[in-house]
């Protein structure tokens, strides 16, 4: 695999892995040694914490020195769309724009 990647490397700019889950198959563990950067994808209202932290323990293990993750599955009502990322729409009196 490490042959692979160093070919792979002075061919491309950019090279993505895509790995099956951490937890029940090892796999992507032993491959996140050679990403640049390796991103956990967690499914709202699924994924535990204790699952989270255990991917996180162990792909700190192979040395993964920097790691993203991406929360999937957020079912945002049209309600409270806005206020979700830290915005709010109101209402400013005296003016026409909504702010």
């Amino acid at each position: 695999m490490s042959e692979l990647v160093r070919i792979l490397r002075s061919e491309y700019d950019l090279i993505i892995i895509d790995g099956a889950p951490i937890l029940p198959v090892t796999d992507s563990a032993l491959l996140s040694q050679y990403a640049d950067f390796t991103v956990v994808v967690a499914r709202h209202n699924m994924t535990d914490r204790k699952s989270l932290e255990r991917t996180c323990q162990i792909l700190r293990s192979q040395g993964v020195r920097r790691l993203g993750m991406v929360l999937n599955g957020v079912k945002v009502s049209p309600a409270n769309r806005y206020s979700y990322y830290g915005y709010k729409q109101m209402y400013n009196p005296g003016s026409d724009l909504h702010v």
